[in-house]
């Protein structure tokens, strides 16, 4: 039974693949007959689908453009970005010249394609190929409207596909007429201004019908790029751009020759842009500069509007460098083309991410827009000497290294070059710790004369200085210009703990829909040994206390901090560049041009408006503390010799990296242990019986001997008719020496600590002299 019935099992499958393969055959058979007609079918048959859904499926919601939003570190909305400028017109009242130019320019076969141009498509698709780029559209007039009206945030080729299809579609619903109309109403120029009839106010003060061949043809030049070809930001290229286009006319034979001269003859007479009121106002030109130039359609979507764009501002930090540079800034000013003089600029970084946090380009938007802090190359002065140091410490130096501070001359090319400190030190020796916090000029240059300066400006470039430095002998003292944003950022580097950072503004981009367009994440890159990074902070948290540059600071901002003072060449610029754990502040006070320099140095100018601004941007933010990293060794180093302090060494607490720290104990500091006379307070003497034990370095220890205690014995025995033939030049109670010399009790060398053979404290000056070191900075 079973046999059975797998048998017609079996036959049953035989059958089913018997009538699969006829049901292939035939259908083989029937390609193989009617296949020469299979290029005409499916054409056709996507024709025949295309035209009818072009016939039943009518065009959507038409989009229509407004002011972006912009919102702050937190989710909040903080101000609009661009003001929309949008006065339509009727077609009648737009003059032929200007629609001839605009055709000329952007579609000249617009009256003879259906909202398609094969040829221009096809010549567009030829150079995308040629280039992988989606760069060339090849959109006719009537495909920009579809594409302003319906998808102005696409730019893929499924859009292309879109945009063509909805182009045909207003062929069919509108005239010519009706959609050049709508183009030239909707189309961008730039400056938040939308359609000719905005665009001839904004730039001409006039009326669409009053321009004139010239203007009309320089309108018409911006439309491809409002951000190259305004005129407000670049005439040349405007002029160029509306010369290009009168050529256009004349070979379309829509304007004599004659009247293109004289149209390029015409000079350009702009109406003045009005300088928009508006909150943070340099941090909103750099947002749009940020995200035409970090997002590949961000110029299209900026010209659209209508986007939410979330941002790094922090509001608070933003109003405390606006308060700080208003009040803080007191020196003499005057004016120079209208601009007040000298100018001012702040920038706060979050030094983990790079993230702006404020920024303040100039002191009054309203005279001049012209953003100190990314577009001013300036000299930095003094503000780059802890990347001299930062070196110095990756080949072996230490905060403890002394350095002389004797000027030198060093050969500079076929002359001689002397660098000199502008103030006067106590000592012949500074640490490097002190070189720093004093700025010490002769340091720094022999630094990176060690060094060299191709080594110095190599790790400067690390950590985020992308100008390009001159590596001379006097880079180490700021004479190469660079911006004060990559200064800040390069200063970010040292505050992280040495992760390089790039500064950056905004996080993500949205339609008004919702619809996320691009985000931006932090991008951080380890280039620099952390505990490098914190001992050129600990060092620097010296410059705003004590003896520092900005000592006078005095504690200010009430936290953790370290900073750095700069100031150019007769005073031409003044910086100061500090930061906490969480926030890099950089100020930067200085004329825009010419040779008049401030009344004062960055310490007395550029310091207090660091520390104001610190204090009102951190209000509520808790004090922390630089974190400090693994593999660093603390030991006490005596103030004098820079070597391990003994008992009686006057030192102070380093940081060194592990195995760098110095091995070798002060030899001028000799701890001598004498017994002293609490009377007299001299070494006692045989007759002295109330005594102590005291410590003292061979520097200072007491001379003489106490008679005191001797007088009034040798007084006491003669009125009692006593005597003692034994001397007084014996050992004195607790073993000390007789005599003047003031040997005292246990007159001894810490042996345990420094040895049978150490300097007496006459070779002091001998003994501050470099420690052991290692590399270049070996004695």
């Amino acid at each position: 039974m079973d046999s059975q019935t797998d048998h017609g099992s079996s036959e049953r499958w035989a059958d089913r693949r018997r009538n699969g393969s006829d049901r292939l055959s035939q259908a083989r058979a029937f390609l193989r007959k009617y296949r020469r007609y299979l290029p005409i079918v499916l054409p056709g048959l996507f024709v025949f689908i295309f035209f009818v859904a072009l016939a039943l499926f009518s065009l959507p919601t038409p989009y229509y453009p407004g002011s972006s939003q912009v919102f702050d570190q937190g989710g909040a909305f903080y101000a609009q970005l661009g003001t929309e400028i949008f006065q339509p017109v009727d077609l009648a009242e737009i003059p032929q010249s200007f629609i001839s130019a605009v055709i000329s320019a952007e579609d000249d076969r617009f009256y003879e394609h259906a909202g398609i141009d094969l040829r221009a498509l096809i010549r567009a698709l030829w150079y995308d190929v040629r280039n992988r780029s989606l760069g060339q559209g090849g959109s006719t007039i009537t495909m920009q409207v579809a594409k302003n009206l319906y998808l102005p945030f696409d730019k893929t080729i499924v859009r292309k596909l879109t945009e063509m299809f909805y182009a045909l579609k207003l062929e069919r619903v509108y005239s010519k007429n009706e959609i050049l109309e709508m183009y030239l109403n909707r189309v961008f120029f730039g400056h938040g201004t939308y359609g000719v009839g905005a665009a001839a106010h904004f730039y001409f003060g006039k009326k669409p019908a009053q321009l004139t061949l010239s203007e009309s043809a320089l309108l018409a030049g911006i439309l491809p790029g409002p951000e190259i070809y305004s005129p407000y930001r670049n005439m040349e290229d405007a002029t160029r751009r509306r010369n290009l286009i009168l050529n256009r006319m004349v070979e379309l034979e829509q304007i004599t020759p004659e009247a293109a001269d004289q149209a390029k003859k015409e000079s350009i007479k702009l109406a003045g842009m009005k300088v928009p009121n508006r909150p943070a106002p340099y941090f909103m030109d750099y947002i749009y500069q940020e995200i035409v130039a970090r997002f590949p359609d961000g110029e299209t979507w900026l010209q659209q509007g209508g986007l939410k764009i979330y941002t790094t501002l922090d509001p608070q930090a933003q109003q405390a460098a606006e308060f700080a540079l208003k009040t803080g800034y007191k020196t003499k000013q005057w004016k120079e083309n209208g601009v007040t003089q000298p100018q001012g600029a702040i920038v706060a970084l979050a030094p983990e991410s790079g993230a702006i946090k404020a920024m303040v380009g100039g002191l009054n938007y309203q005279e001049t827009q012209f953003n100190r802090i990314t577009s001013a190359k300036r000299q930095p002065g003094s503000a780059f000497k802890p990347f001299v140091y930062g070196t110095a410490l990756e080949n072996g130096l230490t905060a403890a290294t002394l350095m002389s501070i004797e000027p030198k001359s060093y050969q500079n090319g076929s002359g001689i070059y002397t660098p000199t400190d502008s103030h006067e030190f106590d000592s012949e020796m500074l640490t490097a710790r002190e070189a720093l916090a004093c700025s010490s000029n002769v340091v720094a240059v022999e630094l990176g004369y060690r060094l060299g300066p191709e080594s110095v400006a190599s790790f400067a470039a690390r950590l985020g200085i992308t100008a390009e430095l001159e590596p001379n002998l006097s880079l180490p003292l700021g004479t190469s210009e660079l911006t004060p944003l990559e200064l800040a950022a390069a200063y970010a580097a040292l505050a992280n703990g040495g992760g390089k950072v790039q500064p950056f503004c905004v996080t993500r981009i949205e339609t008004i829909e919702g619809k996320v367009l691009a985000e931006q994440k932090p991008k951080r890159e380890q280039v620099l040994d952390a505990r490098i990074a914190y001992i050129v902070t600990d060092m620097l948290r010296d410059v705003i206390k004590g003896n520092g540059t900005a000592g006078h600071l005095n504690g200010r901002p009430g936290r953790p901090a370290a900073g750095k003072t700069g100031t150019s060449q007769n005073n031409k610029d003044a910086w100061f560049v500090g930061y906490t754990p969480n926030l890099v502040g950089l100020v930067y006070l200085g004329p825009d041009r010419g040779q008049k320099g401030l009344p004062a140095g960055a310490g007395a100018l550029a310091a207090p408006v660091w520390a104001t601004f610190m204090e009102k941007a951190l209000v509520g933010v808790p004090p922390v503390d630089f974190t400090k990293p693994a593999g660093l060794v603390e030991r006490a180093i005596c103030d004098v010799t820079s070597l391990l302090a003994t008992a009686v060494c006057p030192n102070h607490a380093e940081y060194f990296v592990a195995g760098t720290d110095p091995t070798v104990f002060c030899r001028v500091h000799r701890e001598l242990h004498i017994t002293i006379c609490r009377k007299s307070g001299l070494p006692a003497g045989a007759s002295c019986k109330d005594t102590e034990v005291r410590i003292f370095d061979a520097e200072h220890r007491p001379t003489g001997q106490c008679r005191r205690c001797s007088a009034w014995d040798n007084f006491w025995k003669w009125l009692t008719g006593k005597s003692d033939t034994k001397s007084d030049s014996g050992s004195g109670a607790g073993g000390g020496t007789g005599g003047g010399t003031g040997g005292g009790a246990n007159d001894r060398d810490n042996q345990s600590q420094i040895g049978d053979d150490g300097p007496t404290g006459n070779d002091q000056s001998k003994e501050r002299q470099q420690s052991p070191l290692r590399k270049l900075f070996s004695p």
